[in-house]
């Protein structure tokens, strides 16, 4: 007999006032134990605590609350299932990509039909419109200001090459197949969180990604259309109606807390991050960067912590008796 338990994280302010509510509802209605985890605000820098030390720099604010999270659902499962990324595998296509690989008389009929039934338009991919409004120029360097150019240099091409884009789902696969998934995925080994707990990703499972690659994106992969349907009379419908809600204000709120906070001053930097950082535009982005150049200024220090505990290390290997 298999039972199930919901962990719901609660961000604070930043999250929908109905989150927690229907939550509770879905566990409820599906019979499973429910438990609401309060987030606790991440520090700018992880404690130099040995338990937290990780194989390569990691770029996660909230690593130590998380593993005690896992530590405590460790007691209570030896599985859990994430529910990312839905919306990568649903992320539908345009109208030229869909009029490639359907049939044009299909195709329209599905988009007449799903329109009238919704009062919405399917996603299209009109993006004419928005590219003749944007600035003609060319593309802001996404390289952060505070990475040595020389050490750019060394590492070749900033820009990894581009490949032929997915037939069929484009914007889907770019999703799936973004380099992120290597960090997120590998830092989710138990080997890796030294907690003895196996996460799993159901909508990353290869045969359901083949299977919603396989059905007509309208209107199954409008709004989730496939999940919504599948669960009609298991889950509320206050839920299987309700829009997309982002966290609002999340990342601004921590970007200001860390802008304020105390961190280490830039001179303390050890001689082996120099080599990749500039200390200077550090500092200066610190003071004026905008909410996105604060959020990666932080692997600035992250990089010298790291490095820092690499040497410490590596001494006491290298020391005799050591």
């Amino acid at each position: 007999d298999v039972r199930l338990k919901a962990w719901t994280n609660d961000p604070g302010a930043s999250q929908p006032p109905d989150e927690n509510r229907l939550a509770a509802a879905v566990a409820t209605r599906l019979g499973m134990a429910h438990e609401i985890v309060r987030a606790e605000p991440a520090p700018f820098l992880h404690p130099d605590d040995t338990r937290l030390a990780t194989p390569e720099p990691l770029d996660e604010p909230g690593w130590s609350a998380w593993l005690r999270q896992l530590g405590r659902i460790s007691l209570c499962a030896p599985v859990l299932m994430i529910g990312e990324d839905g919306d990568a595998l649903f992320r539908p296509p345009g109208l030229l990509t869909m009029l490639r690989g359907w049939p044009a008389h299909d195709v329209f009929r599905r988009v007449v039909t799903y329109t009238v039934s919704h009062r919405r338009y399917p996603h299209l991919g009109i993006w004419l419109r928005r590219r003749l409004r944007a600035p003609f120029g060319l593309r802001d360097d996404r390289v952060p200001r505070w990475i040595q150019r020389d050490a750019l240099a060394r590492a070749g091409s900033n820009e990894p090459p581009r490949e032929k884009p997915h037939a069929g789902r484009p914007d889907a696969v770019r999703y799936l197949a973004d380099p992120v998934w290597q960090s997120v995925l590998e830092a989710a080994q138990p080997a890796y969180t030294g907690v003895p707990l196996e996460m799993v990703w159901p909508f990353l499972d290869v045969r359901l990604i083949e299977f919603v690659f396989s059905i007509p994106p309208v209107p199954w992969c409008q709004r989730k259309e496939l999940v919504r349907r599948a669960f009609r009379g298991e889950l509320p419908d206050e839920v299987l109606t309700r829009g997309k809600k982002p966290l609002v204000g999340f990342f601004e709120e921590q970007a200001a807390r860390w802008r304020a906070a105390p961190h280490p001053p830039v001179t303390a930097f050890g001689d082996a991050v120099r080599e990749f950082v500039d200390t200077r535009n550090v500092a200066h982005t610190l003071e004026t960067g905008s909410v996105e150049e604060i959020l990666a200024v932080r692997r600035a220090f992250v990089l010298d912590q790291w490095l820092r505990r690499v040497e410490r290390s590596s001494t006491v290997r290298s020391t005799p008796g050591g």
